[in-house]
């Protein structure tokens, strides 16, 4: 997701955060939920399309599984060292240049 704009305050940026993390993790779940589906009904179907179709499942797994994590990443790393991902670099300078655009993050 693209949050940044030009008057994002640091506690926008976070909130950003916080829903892209919620976002990925939603995602990761149901694909964890369908791969689980999946698993339980390849068995009742041919094997060839059983593993093609838990094949799939897995590989959505996985890229929501690296989305998450990754959303977790930026996440935390805010959170722990302020380090601002950088599709907010620009809003994180005119802040730092603007000390009173900061004041409604207090």
């Amino acid at each position: 997701m693209d949050h940044a704009s030009p008057s994002k305050t640091l506690r926008q940026i976070e909130r950003d955060l916080e829903a892209d993390l919620s976002y990925a993790r939603r995602e990761f779940e149901q694909a964890s939920r369908a791969f689980n589906l999946e698993a339980t009904a390849s068995s009742e179907i041919p094997p060839q399309d059983g593993i093609v179709n838990l094949g799939n499942a897995r590989k959505l797994v996985a890229l929501a599984h690296a989305s998450y994590l990754e959303a977790l990443q930026r996440f935390t790393e805010f959170a722990a060292h302020g380090t601002i991902p950088s599709s907010y670099r620009q809003t994180a300078e005119e802040l730092a240049t603007d000390p009173l655009s900061n004041s409604a993050s207090a």
